[in-house]
């Protein structure tokens, strides 16, 4: 019954006659993409630093971890699983909980908490952003309105675990030793592969955990993390993305021929926590060495 009502739904909405109504919400679905959210973190990254970018990838990937589980113990249906044709795009695995549901609220949550000095506009972009994003899975015959309610349910416990728990995370990881942090960056994405080994996407998200912890401490141990206080300014932060781009996209398409995915995935990581690091800090004394021979 309460399927049923929820088709009803779904295909009243479908039969709203707007221009680009369709293609608007086609758009939408770039939102739910694991192509957005590298490109969130990217820009996130190199705009307010990579404390931040490493934040948002990991609550990013715990996220779809939680989601991932989730989905495989209700396995619950989705609408296009029921009646193929309201499916207007085609995603894999189960409904219930959304995860797109689950970031439209982790998402601006985050921004409304941290950009405290524009308010106004964070609630007013974050309150679009989860309302558009929510109502276009609905839309798109992705999901039913109660794997939207799960997903916003899920999305705040994680919000919450975000404000609450990081920050104690981080100071708790501050007083550890190297090695001992570094056998915690690798050992805890290894447990999670256990339960979520069918989703592809998690699958790859799991060698990036890995490689951005490895990074992160090699980054620590030989001093290359630049500090908040000397924030690069913007031309420095654009030069920096683009090389980190070109040089990425070079390694990705070089070792595509010769590394497994997951592999890959790790050593790009690697690359882009260490790596380089270690070559901003080794140019950066060149230039020095050029201007003070």
């Amino acid at each position: 019954m309460l399927f049923q009502f929820e088709i009803n739904l779904i295909s009243s909405l479908q039969d709203i006659q707007l221009p680009l109504i369709k293609e608007f919400f086609l758009a939408w679905n770039f939102a739910d993409s694991s192509a957005f959210y590298a490109l969130l973190i990217s820009f996130v990254w190199f705009q307010f630093g990579w404390k931040w970018g490493a934040r948002l990838l990991y609550i990013i990937l715990l996220s779809a971890l939680i989601n991932s589980t989730l989905k495989e113990f209700f396995l619950l249906p989705r609408p296009f699983h029921l009646i193929e044709n309201l499916g207007l795009v085609k995603a894999t695995g189960y409904g219930f909980p959304s995860g797109a549901a689950q970031g439209a609220v982790l998402l601006p949550g985050i921004l409304i908490s941290q950009w405290t000095s524009h308010r106004k506009t964070a609630w007013i972009f974050g309150g679009l952003f989860f309302a558009l994003l929510s109502l276009s899975r609905v839309y798109l015959g992705v999901h039913f309105i109660h794997d939207i309610l799960g997903g916003w349910i899920v999305g705040s416990a994680i919000l919450w675990f975000f404000l609450k728990g990081f920050p104690w995370i981080e100071k708790q990881i501050e007083k550890q030793p190297l090695w001992k942090t570094l056998i915690i960056g690798e050992l805890l994405p290894l447990l999670f592969l256990v339960y979520t080994i069918q989703d592809p996407l998690i699958k790859l998200g799991l060698p990036v955990m890995m490689g951005m912890a490895l990074g992160l401490v090699l980054s620590s141990y030989f001093h290359l993390l630049p500090q908040e206080a000397s924030f690069p300014s913007y031309p420095i932060r654009l030069l920096q993305a683009s090389y980190t781009l070109i040089s990425g996209s070079i390694l990705y398409l070089l070792g595509s021929f010769f590394i497994s995915r997951p592999f890959l995935f790790f050593l790009l990581s690697v690359w882009f926590s260490a790596g380089v690091f270690f070559s901003y800090h080794h140019f950066a004394i060149f230039l020095k060495k050029k201007e003070h021979p």
